[in-house]
């Protein structure tokens, strides 16, 4: 019986010392004496060896219920991109690329909404949400007011160009992420050399052919249709197909009815106006958004939609 008293003891006192190695606040003095220390409280125990089973036990209790907690959850949310819904063009889809090269956005979740509450919520969004800030990071440009270039956002750049989403991310972050790729410092004069190369050789292209600028006056002898943004394009399905399928590049010329030359724009005093403010200016109550390029708009309602196409057929028809 003592024996088993005499073990069981030991195995107590061993856990004792088990707990004194795992924590700091724990400390073992001269081989007898046990002292606990926490946030001021103190428990002293002389002659641990000649202690019984239950004053173990009691001891044990103080110990783990002042040194124990309960572990925290930690939550690690993932920082949100929003951008539109819909068709994907190439400028919001090499947006969201640059964003995610970034080390704070390498794992962020892509929404793709058009939804306001979930646009405000997002850390950062590109191509949707009318409003370019960049202290916000917010980095729209289909809004009528926005007509900032490389060269208006930085002074030190020739490039006139009006920026898409994916210029707007360029022009805030291309510096980090040329210096990141090239393994450089952002101040390296070989970093700024190949910024300016990218953005004139591959970024330029994208922005100017998402707002519709040319490249050249006057009438072009051959037309490319293989340019990146095309391609990217061609992945979404037609405006009245439900998918498409990713391998086919051929385009059924005989299903495209409607030759451009019939074409008019919506009304220039319309362009970039979105909600309230595009109902109000005219007078079509619904509105949602028209392009900044006039080449398309929308409504809530199909009756406002056509009301918004007779109104322009009209008008110009009339000029």
């Amino acid at each position: 019986m003592f024996m088993k008293k005499l073990e069981m003891s030991r195995f107590l006192t061993l856990r004792v010392r088990v707990v004194v190695t795992l924590s700091r606040n724990l400390a073992v003095v001269e081989r007898p004496t046990i002292i606990y220390k926490e946030k001021g409280n103190v428990i002293q125990c002389k002659n641990a060896l000649a202690m019984s089973s239950s004053q173990h036990l009691h001891l044990l209790a103080r110990v783990f219920s002042m040194s124990v907690q309960p572990p925290t959850k930690k939550f690690c949310s993932r920082m949100k991109i929003a951008t539109h819904n819909g068709s994907f063009h190439c400028d919001e889809v090499l947006a969201c690329y640059l964003l995610r090269r970034l080390p704070e956005y390498k794992d962020a979740e892509i929404v793709r909404t058009r939804n306001p509450e979930l646009i405000d919520s997002a850390d950062i969004v590109v191509d949707v949400g009318g409003v370019f800030d960049a202290s916000k990071k917010r980095f729209d440009h289909h809004q009528r007011t926005f007509s900032d270039t490389m060269n208006s956002l930085n002074p030190y750049k020739k490039w006139t160009t009006k920026l898409s989403s994916a210029g707007l991310i360029y022009c805030h972050f291309g510096q980090r992420i040329v210096a990141d790729i090239l393994e450089l410092k952002e101040d390296d004069p070989v970093t700024g050399i190949i910024f300016d190369k990218v953005y004139e050789n591959f970024v330029e292209e994208i922005d100017a052919i998402d707002n519709g600028v040319n490249q050249y006056d006057g009438e072009p002898k051959y037309h490319i249709s293989t340019t990146i943004s095309s391609r990217v394009g061609n992945l979404n399905p037609l405006w009245n197909e439900d998918n498409v399928d990713e391998m086919v590049c051929i385009t059924l010329f005989n299903q495209l009815w409607i030759p451009d030359p019939i074409r008019l724009s919506i009304l220039e005093e319309w362009r970039g106006l979105r909600d309230s403010a595009l109902s109000e200016k005219s007078g079509i109550p619904g509105c949602i958004f028209v392009h900044a390029s006039g080449f398309i708009g929308g409504n809530d309602t199909y009756e406002g939609v056509l009301q918004m196409a007779k109104l322009s057929l009209k008008q110009q028809q009339s000029q």
